[in-house]
């Protein structure tokens, strides 16, 4: 053995060093020569790199824009919106695709060119489509809208039969900052120019391609750069390329780029090789002697690799060792290993996905809650718990059969998808049960996202079904449990609180206990929640009498909520509070039906008639179980200065709940349309009743809902949802 390891070291060693020291000698040698004879052609090779990045950073957006247009288009609620002109239902659909692909701004018009609905900022409409009549497949262009240019990708919608019905836009700025993130990538100067108007990563290279277009044709840019002066007398290359859009125009990109900073990056590449070559060659001169036991080290490595694998162990790989058998062994070794890891993948993302659904199953569920639970304690951050239940769920198996059963659970689950963060888990932990794990969330803002889900799934129809509601309930570490089980059972408790008090709505604990049910409880919960069910049915029938009329007694709930937990009011009153809002026109059910139907101004006689209403509502809820809401339903057209109904109260004579109905009612009749006024804004809302705070409305509950809709967006999607023509009756004058 000894004799071997000399015959190597005389045969393989010394070689290996005199061939590394003669490639490092000739590699110094031929870098100084390159640095006295390189000049252009780095600065070329820059300038087509920094073409090539900006290529690529435009068209992957005209290549994510496109899709996201086609999607839109071939949406058959899109198609339906625009047949139907059902503005709030496009509203509906667009706001989670622009959020989700993270477009500037979304429009659709009809085939006549007239806007039918846009969010976002000002999206134009390109003039070729306007030459076009509209009529084109679809295309990307460029388009100039006042001191902006927009990449914008265009999508024909047609009817069933072919025809075309509009056209979907959508389209993202072309803005500076992202001019200036192509920068950092290509460290080149960058001015877009399109339609005269030029946008670049800084002033004075904007004035230079200004210049510098007024010389184009006398330039030749194919061949030559220009050396220029500019940006503080530091010299400058121009170069300039066109860039088209499948839809046939195109842009003009300039490139400067500084000869100094070439220079310095040349010198320094240069630096960085000699270095890097005698790095290679005292490391070389190191390696050859260690060589003979390199040999065998792959080997040993590799048997050791392999028990880790059987020990499960799958991420285990071989490295190459130079040698041609072992090296082939490696490759053998790591694509076996490479199959196990992926294999192993697969069946682990399978035993964490619900394959109905798609959502995470149980098992994901308890272990994420877990983690999650620890990260949050650690970090002394809080952590919500959402459980979901669908209501009378059985009652569409037994009616409709499992597999319509299954589309409901999979609309719940598309809806949790589209209404989560990224940062929210949601899975489904049992047969119509869903949790969603909500990190860094308090109660009041797992609140919101709870009532966007519910109020997102109640909006949906199901074929053959209808419509479903759910129930949820909603616990936070550490407010209400400091462990798993404690925090899963409390968010049960919220939820079955919302089943008890005529589900379809959000509940967050409130420390009572969960027990199981003795015969009595159950028996008392079965009548309440029939009778809870019986008033929604006449709410509803009371909409249904006044077809203007959608959802207002459901969105004043809302907002009535959301104020109480502003206010900083218990749970049970907060849910006092929901209730009193979704029952407060309850006596309407015995208001005649022309009165209601009517969309002109009442006359005296007639809104004599409509005064009794909370009277009689007060009547209809006497002797249930709801007499906390009572005082609000009947007071809820009282105002502070006197000037209401039915009694004409005043001040502190009004209780708290009513004071809250009132304005949440008023606030819901100013963002909904009237036949005598348009929907306002929620900032203009928000600003009349605090005009009209201390003489009609409670200051304080007023503030409350201004600092909500300063705070977050949760009154502009309650708005979003109101349709355009929602009358309120009571709201309306009576005829002068």
């Amino acid at each position: 053995m000894r004799y071997q390891q000399i015959d190597i070291r005389k045969k393989i060693l010394i070689p290996i060093v005199l061939i590394s020291f003669v490639g490092v000698l000739l590699t110094v040698l031929i870098t100084l020569h390159l640095m006295e004879v390189q000049s252009d052609q780095t600065v070329k090779k820059e300038i087509e790199h920094a073409k090539h990045l900006i290529k690529e950073a435009l068209m992957d957006n005209e290549a994510r824009l496109m899709p996201e247009a086609i999607m839109l288009a071939s949406d058959v609620s899109i198609r339906e919106g625009i047949e139907q002109k059902n503005s709030a239902a496009l509203v509906r659909k667009l706001i989670p695709v622009k959020v989700t692909f993270n477009v500037d701004g979304i429009k659709i018009i009809d085939a006549k060119g007239t806007e039918i609905i846009r969010l976002g900022s000002s999206l134009p409409t390109p003039s070729i489509l306007v030459n076009a009549g509209f009529d084109l497949e679809r295309v990307a262009l460029f388009v100039r809208s006042g001191n902006e240019i927009w990449l914008t990708a265009v999508a024909p919608i047609r009817s069933r039969d072919g025809k075309l019905i509009g056209l979907v836009l959508v389209g993202n700025k072309i803005s500076k900052t992202l001019i200036k993130e192509i920068k950092k990538g290509t460290g080149a100067d960058v001015v877009i120019s399109f339609d005269n108007l030029f946008v670049g990563s800084s002033s004075a290279a904007e004035e230079e391609a200004i210049n510098h277009s007024y010389e184009e044709e006398s330039l030749d840019y194919s061949n030559n750069l220009t050396e220029i002066h500019t940006m503080d007398g530091e010299p400058c290359l121009i170069d300039r390329f066109d860039l088209k859009t499948s839809g046939g125009n195109k842009i003009r990109v300039y490139t400067l780029t500084s000869i100094s900073r070439s220079n310095q990056a040349k010198r320094d590449n240069a630096i960085a090789i000699l270095s890097v070559s005698l790095a290679a060659l005292l490391v070389s001169i190191i390696v050859a002697y260690i060589v003979g036991y390199q040999v065998t080290k792959p080997i040993k490595v590799m048997a050791k690799r392999a028990r880790l694998i059987a020990e499960g162990d799958y991420k285990q790989r071989i490295d190459y060792s130079g040698v041609r058998e072992i090296d082939e062994l490696a490759t053998s070794f790591n694509i076996m290993s490479e199959a196990l890891e992926v294999n192993r993948q697969c069946l682990e993302e399978r035993a964490y996905t619900d394959s109905l659904t798609g959502l995470y199953n149980h098992r994901y569920f308890q272990d994420s809650l877990t983690n999650e639970l620890m990260r949050s304690d650690r970090y002394k951050h809080p952590l919500s718990l959402i459980v979901i239940d669908i209501d009378d769920f059985k009652k569409v198996n037994d009616n409709f059969g499992h597999k319509k059963g299954d589309t409901a659970l999979q609309l719940l689950a598309d809806r949790m998808k589209a209404q989560v963060r990224e940062t929210d888990i949601p899975c489904r932990i049992g047969g119509e049960e869903f949790a969603i794990i909500l990190p860094e969330t308090t109660s009041y803002e797992a609140y919101t996202v709870a009532e966007r889900l519910r109020m997102d799934v109640a909006s949906q129809t199901i074929p053959d079904i209808g419509k479903i509601t759910i129930s949820l309930g909603i616990s936070t570490f550490p407010d209400h449990a400091t462990d798993k089980e404690s925090i899963i059972e409390a968010a049960d408790v919220a939820m079955y609180h919302s089943k008890r008090n005529g589900k379809n709505m959000t509940s967050i604990y409130n420390g009572e206990p969960l027990v199981k049910l003795d015969p009595q409880e159950d028996k008392w919960l079965t009548e309440e929640s029939y009778y809870m069910d019986m008033l929604h049915a006449l709410i509803s029938h009371v909409e249904a009498k006044d077809q203007s009329v959608h959802s207002h007694s459901e969105r004043v709930s809302m907002i009535a909520g959301l104020i109480g937990l502003e206010l900083g009011l218990s749970h049970n009153q907060v849910e006092h509070l929901r209730i009193a809002g979704l029952l407060h026109d309850i006596g309407k059910i015995a208001v005649p039906d022309h009165i209601l139907a009517k969309s002109e101004p009442l006359t005296e006689e007639e809104f004599e008639k409509l005064k009794p209403h909370p009277i009689i509502g007060e009547q209809i809820l006497q002797g249930t179980r709801l007499q906390p809401v009572l005082k609000a339903v009947l007071y809820h057209h009282e105002r502070l200065d006197g000037s209401g109904y039915p009694y004409g109260l005043k001040g502190d004579e009004i209780p708290l709940y009513a004071r809250i109905i009132a304005v949440a009612d008023t606030f819901e009749a100013m963002i909904s349309g009237r036949p005598y006024h348009k929907a306002m804004s929620v900032e203009e809302s928000v600003a009349k009743l605090k005009q009209d705070s201390r003489t009609k409305f409670d200051e304080e509950v007023v503030n409350a809902l201004d600092r909500i809709a300063s705070r977050d967006d949760s009154l502009h999607c309650i708005a979003m949802t109101s349709k355009l023509c929602d009358i309120d009756i009571d709201d309306r004058p009576p005829a002068a």
